[in-house]
């Protein structure tokens, strides 16, 4: 478990990118706090009466690692190709009508 925790704070501590002749990669690990919570409207009908409530949530938020790969042309041109990975909440909604 420490030597687990102890690569995860190296990585994300160095945060430098390993060069390699022009070539380099350069790995990613974070979390994000998420967007503003938002209010949503959510309604029912039954077909005899209506009812609704408010769902709350926030998008965005929780755990992301990644990395990328690239090659610089000169010091100032390059293409980098990156994949990041979020590790978030999950929102299930469902409703009973009884009839």
């Amino acid at each position: 478990m420490k030597k687990g925790l102890l690569m995860i704070v190296m990585v994300a501590a160095i945060g430098a990118t390993g060069f390699s002749q022009n070539f380099y990669i350069s790995p990613e690990i974070g979390y994000s706090f998420g967007t503003a919570r938002q209010n949503v409207d959510n309604y029912f009908f039954d077909g005899f009466s209506e009812s609704g409530d408010q769902l709350v949530y926030s998008l965005g938020q929780g755990f992301n690692f990644g990395g990328g790969i690239g090659y610089m042309f000169n010091s100032n041109i390059g293409i980098e190709l990156g994949v990041n990975y979020l590790i978030g909440s999950m929102y299930i909604r469902f409703s009973v009508v009884d009839s």
